[in-house]
């Protein structure tokens, strides 16, 4: 609750406000931004952009710091906690990012100087709005692989298993993909890192499976008991 907080008073001046009309379900609020725009938001447009330290917010446009100037557009069918979440290394890794959507991770993770992202996004509008934010924000080290990961191979589809042997060795692998993870969970093995969103229906599986293939599971997550983030590791073999 207090990081929750702490992402809603970065975004909003009355966030309090904000806070317990979300929580009594209002369908539309009025948003007071820390960047002096008045707006009247639904609940899951604040979700989108709580936590970010707003520059401007258009209809389809959002501009926001984190370490520079960033800017987006589509950000309504954007999802940008990863700002707040993904807190970790990614110095020198080769990130395999599943669920791409519009290009957020994968410019975070450029930013933080992972060399190079394999962006996998099935939708056609948000892999159109990727390249354009990508481009937008002065990424370069993406390479964008336009299909759904399943558990087989299709024109449209591809597994876990064929992107790793593809674009490995892979140090660092995140997985959103609204509910895919349950029937990839399997197929994540070797890959030093990993992050995954799940959706309530899906957690056992998950997590069960990742600890099958040796991960540690050093950090959960958990959002109202619907949905979490789960980091895992492969313990390092030390040499002798």
């Amino acid at each position: 609750m207090i990081k929750l907080s702490r992402m809603y008073s970065t975004t909003f001046i009355n966030w309090p406000s904000v806070m317990l009309r979300m929580y009594f379900g209002k369908s539309e609020i009025v948003c007071k931004l820390r960047n002096g725009q008045i707006r009247r938001m639904s609940p899951e447009e604040i979700q989108r952009i709580k936590g970010l330290k707003l520059i401007n917010l258009e209809d389809d446009f959002v501009e926001f710091m984190y370490l520079k100037r960033l800017r987006f557009y589509g950000w309504k069918i954007g999802w940008f906690d990863c700002f707040w979440d993904y807190d970790y290394d990614f110095r020198g890794k080769t990130v395999l990012d599943v669920g791409a959507s519009i290009g957020e991770s994968a410019v975070l993770f450029s930013l933080k100087r992972a060399v190079r992202i394999i962006a996998v996004e099935p939708d056609e509008n948000k892999v159109e709005l990727m390249r354009l934010n990508l481009d937008l924000n002065g990424v370069t080290n993406v390479e964008i692989v336009d299909k759904g990961v399943s558990s087989s191979n299709g024109e449209a589809s591809v597994t876990l298993s064929r992107l790793i042997h593809e674009y490995g060795p892979i140090d660092f692998l995140k997985v959103d993909c609204d509910g895919c993870e349950g029937e990839i969970s399997e197929e994540i093995q070797g890959v030093p890192e990993v992050l995954i969103e799940w959706e309530s229906n899906s957690m056992r599986k998950v997590l069960r499976d990742l600890r099958r293939n040796g991960y540690i599971l050093s950090v959960i997550q958990n959002q109202w008991n619907r949905l979490g983030l789960v980091y895992g590791r492969l313990p390092k073999v030390s040499k002798c």
